[in-house]
């Protein structure tokens, strides 16, 4: 089945999607239960996109958060659409892809809160979240992850975000601080802790600060 993954692949970029789209469909009828199925289903469905089969590619993504709940491809269907009708300048789609988006990962986290899945899942919500204009709930869903699912080597890159996010989208450079001084408190001889500490400093200085 990975053979037939990368041979699909590597047909696509060449343009022979007829070709790429006829191994993918092999390797799903020959190997359902194989772990690269799902990665399968979402080259598959970008395919028919990219052609102009939207019809059927968006009948592949919505179904595979279905089929495969918890794969990193799966979780990565929902945002595919929302992409699809942005790109085709729709945005009343877009939003609605967004809201179902939103409820998809927000059940799977409710019916499967922890496992391997969790941390991508929840990356996934809050990119929705940000795509929605929603930049508090984004903020608060970063912080959140920082502190019950990241690895700590997770948590600089993480934190900063979050630092960034409060003072360009929110306004809040107190808040902006606030969160670089943790970086710099909590990793105080590595660089982003160095350059985390210069950042809040800066942040301080700022009139409303």
């Amino acid at each position: 089945p990975t053979a037939l993954l990368l041979r699909a692949n590597g047909v696509a970029e060449l343009g022979e999607t007829d070709e790429a789209l006829g191994y993918l469909r092999r390797l799903r009828r020959d190997y359902p239960t194989s772990e690269v199925v799902p990665e399968s289903e979402l080259t598959r469905g970008l395919l028919l996109e990219r052609v102009g089969r939207w019809p059927e590619a968006r009948k592949v993504l919505r179904a595979l958060p279905l089929e495969f709940p918890m794969a990193t491809a799966a979780l990565r269907a929902p945002l595919e659409i929302a992409a699809h009708h942005r790109r085709s300048g729709d945005p009343t789609s877009e939003s609605e892809a967004l809201v179902r988006a939103e409820r998809n990962y927000r059940e799977i986290l409710e019916r499967y809160p922890t496992g391997s899945h969790s941390f991508f899942t929840r990356e996934k919500l809050i990119q929705t979240l940000t795509l929605q204009g929603r930049h508090a709930e984004a903020l608060d869903g970063i912080l959140a992850m920082c502190d019950e699912t990241a690895a700590p080597t997770q948590r600089p890159g993480l934190l900063v975000s979050a630092a960034h996010l409060a003072e360009i989208q929110l306004g809040e450079p107190a808040r902006a601080a606030a969160i670089g001084g943790r970086v710099a408190e909590e990793f105080p001889n590595t660089r982003i802790g160095r350059r985390s500490v210069r950042e809040a400093h800066r942040l301080r200085e700022q009139p409303n600060g």
